[in-house]
């Protein structure tokens, strides 16, 4: 999470300049939009990785970002980002002598929120990456189970100690799930029927044997 907003933080101080050359002494806040963060989830500024308590502004972001159409409430002129018809945040912006930002300045932060919303997109999208990151981490270093993450093509992409103590192997990462468990002496039967089951895309629980043991196999997309 620090890294993320370390990387977050990186890029925000680009934003607020180029918004400054437009409204001098401006002050701006972000908030992220996505479907994972419901309600919009404050990025910027933050004092910490967890805001204690909800912004001011947090509802008329909403209300922005639900619309698509500028707002403003106590002197903060809020505006949506958005980026080939999609929407990936929104932006606060007021004056530091708290006077009313000129409608020729409007414009230009609208223009200027079109032209910064790729970039914003990949940080956000790069961002969202290493919070998986970190949250796959912690399942698989803290679950005493033996667990294998899969792509699309079910191949074996991570896995935490556990599977490979349980099942004594090592050299698994890029291959199929369903070759790991041939190379285990799993039947063919129960192999077929694994990769039946994990191409439906659907949870499901099989017991499988290996070497005169049994183990219950849960997946889940």
């Amino acid at each position: 999470v620090s890294q993320q907003r370390m990387r977050i933080d990186r890029i925000m101080p680009y934003l607020l300049a180029d918004v400054c050359q437009i409204v001098p002494e401006a002050q701006i806040k972000v908030w992220r939009w996505s479907l994972l963060t419901d309600p919009p989830q404050l990025i910027y500024p933050l004092s910490s990785d967890v805001p204690l308590a909800p912004d001011p502004l947090d509802a008329l972001a909403r209300t922005v970002g639900e619309s698509g159409e500028l707002a403003s409430q106590d002197g903060w002129l809020v505006l949506p980002i958005a980026w080939q018809d999609r929407l990936v945040g929104v932006v606060a912006v007021t004056r530091a002598n708290g006077e009313q930002i000129p409608r020729p300045s409007i414009a230009l932060l609208q223009e200027l929120a079109q032209r910064l919303a790729p970039s914003l997109e990949n940080v956000f999208l790069y961002s969202e990456i290493e919070r998986q990151h970190v949250i796959q981490d912690a399942v698989l270093s803290g679950s005493p189970a033996g667990i294998l993450v899969l792509d699309r093509n079910l191949q074996v992409t991570r896995a935490n100690t556990v599977f490979e103590t349980i099942f004594e192997i090592d050299d698994y990462l890029g291959q199929r799930f369903c070759h790991v468990l041939q190379n285990l002496d799993v039947s063919g039967n129960t192999c077929q029927t694994v990769r039946q089951s994990l191409e439906k895309g659907a949870p499901f629980r099989l017991e499988i044997a290996f070497n005169h043991r049994s183990f219950s196999l849960d997946a889940a997309p």
